[in-house]
């Protein structure tokens, strides 16, 4: 599904038309998506200013509202997204992490992917990729003009070592 489809469905759901007339100041903050064995999961998320909360649309099986969450503010305040400057789809930026698997990392397949669409500097895709391996590599890519600004990766089985109070 293209995104501009995804963001039309949800504003011209019956959830988002009753969600908006009384957070008439909330703005797109992110699209998220949750793939795994090619099945793909989209939400997008509204942020109301005043009331410092985020509220989510979940697109599938159809449109409906997930509850408003607080937590998306404990990293600083949430940019509206430039959803009219991305260029690069989901897909597009897939088709990138892919080229960067095979010659970057030895080839190593995405078992899942976590991400989110959001505005930092630029639009910009933030995707967690979950190998075969037990390995997660992140990538950041610009979603206006697809250029891969961050790939990193880090082993899952040594992330107990780097959570708080494991340490002996």
């Amino acid at each position: 599904m293209l995104l501009k489809e995804i963001r039309t469905r949800v504003e011209n759901s019956a959830q988002y038309k009753e969600y908006i007339k009384a957070h008439s100041q909330a703005f797109l903050a992110h699209l998220f998506v949750n793939e795994r064995a090619a099945h793909r999961h989209f939400e997008l998320a509204y942020f109301d200013p005043i009331e410092k909360k985020a509220t989510s649309f979940v697109t599938e099986p159809t449109v409906r509202v997930s509850a408003a969450d607080e937590k998306l503010m404990a990293k600083g305040a949430l940019k509206s997204l430039a959803f009219e400057k991305v260029t690069v789809s989901y897909d597009q930026a897939m088709q990138s992490v892919a080229r960067i698997l095979r010659e970057k990392y030895g080839n190593k397949s995405a078992t899942s992917v976590i991400g989110t669409l959001q505005q930092r500097e630029g639009p910009t895709w933030n995707l967690t990729v979950i190998t075969s391996g037990l390995s997660v590599i992140v990538f950041r890519i610009a979603a206006d003009t697809g250029k891969v600004l961050v790939h990193e990766e880090q082993n899952l089985m040594g992330l107990g070592e780097m959570l708080p109070g494991t340490r002996k």
